[in-house]
């Protein structure tokens, strides 16, 4: 009996923790769908992002350079040195997917 209270304690343990995990930003994918997942305010949104901070550190690249699937290889880091807060991060990602090249 014990050792199903402790089990069950440690199953909890684990869900606890998981549920409070903190999630990163959201990345492309080569299954992102743009036009059903983003509205046109966060597009708008991350284009502005795009233009005021992608600049400062290399040129421009356009995001149909690269598919949604490298561009989720690199904007993590370039979020990251950025020092983005989390709502630019996920309108720039949003806009990126939408205009990514495709696959």
């Amino acid at each position: 009996m014990k050792k199903t209270g402790t089990i069950i304690a440690v199953a909890m343990g684990i869900l606890i923790l998981a549920a409070c995990h903190k999630k990163g930003f959201p990345t492309a994918t080569k299954d992102a769908h743009p036009a059903a997942t983003y509205t046109p305010q966060q597009l708008a949104d991350g284009q502005k992002v795009y233009d005021q901070h992608c600049d400062k550190c290399h040129e421009f690249h356009e995001p149909a350079e690269f598919t949604a699937r490298k561009w989720g290889k690199i904007l993590p880091s370039m979020i990251e040195k950025a020092e983005l807060p989390k709502k630019d991060a996920e309108v720039l990602t949003a806009w990126v997917n939408a205009n990514a090249k495709s696959s």
